[in-house]
């Protein structure tokens, strides 16, 4: 496998061309409960799915949803748009956890978390014609966020390889789609 460096100096990129796809949801198993929850960015709400019953469960939010991840059985931690929210799924309340500060160019656009309960997010810049490499990938553990790469464009796509040896992040930019991966 050959890198490149054709969008920003220090990291090692791969160009793996024209990607297509849009599917904005992000679906979550809860295990030994049966239940799919499902944001995405073209809702301010959350869907929770029993699969026994198909009972559906429907928990407005404030934002468009970005991202989500079980904290516990009563518990969502998700990104809207400029920050972190805890959901109660017994109240139906969402509290802000954690807002980024001034940061108008940008918004967040996807995060997982890996094996080590660690919530990893990424923004993307709002730029959507012209994007410019303002946005950043962040970790949150143990209640700190923690900025762990900057000048991205967007965050699209985080993974892990299945030793978790690897961490995979998509940066995407108009209309090629970039893979950094980060030992």
């Amino acid at each position: 496998m050959t890198w490149t460096n054709e969008c920003r100096d220090g990291n090692r990129i791969k160009n793996f061309g024209k990607l297509q796809g849009g599917f904005r949801g992000k679906p979550s198993l809860r295990y030994g409960e049966k239940q799919t929850i499902l944001g995405g960015y073209r809702w301010k709400k959350i869907i929770v799915n029993s699969l026994d019953t198909n009972e559906e469960n429907y928990y407005n939010t404030p934002d468009v949803v970005t991202s989500l991840c079980l904290i516990d059985n009563i518990r969502i931690i998700v990104t809207l748009r400029h920050g972190f929210h805890i959901l109660d799924l017994t109240t139906g309340k969402i509290l802000p956890f954690l807002e980024l500060q001034n940061d108008k160019e940008n918004r967040f656009n996807d995060g997982k978390c890996d094996v080590m309960s660690r919530y990893w997010a990424g923004t993307m810049n709002l730029d959507i014609e012209n994007p410019k490499p303002t946005a950043s990938l962040y970790k949150l553990e143990d209640k700190k966020l923690t900025k762990v790469l900057e000048k991205l464009y967007r965050s699209n796509g985080l993974g892990w390889d299945p030793d978790n040896e690897l961490f995979y992040l998509i940066d995407t930019v108009c209309p090629y789609t970039f893979i950094s991966i980060i030992l």
